[in-house]
């Protein structure tokens, strides 16, 4: 996703993966700071030992917080 399709959007769905590499330079990007709600699935991965999307997501909320 460009980060001008960021700046348009109204809603923006993607995966924890994709959203996690979009907001790491969250303070760079004014784009990621303008996002009003989160809603977040399959949160019962955190405590998965066999997804590795567990680490994913709990960085991602981490960054979100």
């Amino acid at each position: 996703m460009e980060l001008a399709a960021l700046s348009r959007a109204d809603l923006i769905i993607c995966t924890a993966e994709k959203w996690d590499i979009i907001s790491r330079k969250w303070r760079q990007r004014k784009q990621v700071l303008q996002v009003g709600l989160y809603i977040f699935d399959d949160i019962h991965l955190l405590s998965d030992s066999q997804a590795n999307l567990g680490a994913t997501y709990e960085v991602v909320m981490s960054r979100v917080r």
